[in-house]
């Protein structure tokens, strides 16, 4: 964990103040990140659910080879909709693009990882 008092001793008496003044900045800057991301989460989750109930799944299907292309496809279409002024609910445009970025991630790591199970051998028995 972080030990500020241990930071503070570890620097010149006539910079503690300074250094003090930028350990809150980071810690609130630190809080601030924090907050963005578990707020954006939740509203890319809600998004997913709502474009879910419109009969949108199967995303996470990695043997449709055509997905990847799909999504970079929406993903470039929305981004220039909102470039180009043609989208009135920007926030919500911009978690529609992040839960492309989202899919497209989990689509290229699925295949990372089965990838590397293909690649794994199987042990030889340890009895007989």
């Amino acid at each position: 964990m972080f030990d500020r008092s241990k930071l503070l001793g570890m620097i010149d008496q006539s910079d503690q103040e300074e250094a003090s003044a930028m350990i809150d900045e980071l810690f609130l800057e630190t809080n601030e990140i924090m907050i963005a991301v578990d707020m954006f989460a939740v509203q890319m989750k809600l998004r997913m659910l709502e474009k879910l109930q419109q009969g949108f799944w199967g995303w996470h299907d990695e043997t449709d080879a055509e997905r990847e292309h799909e999504f970079m496809e929406a993903m470039y279409d929305r981004a220039n909709d909102v470039r180009h002024g043609k989208i009135e609910d920007r926030p919500k445009a911009y978690v529609d693009l992040a839960n492309f970025i989202m899919m497209l991630a989990r689509l290229e790591r699925t295949k990372d990882v089965n990838a590397r199970l293909n690649d794994v051998k199987p042990f030889p028995p340890l009895y007989r």
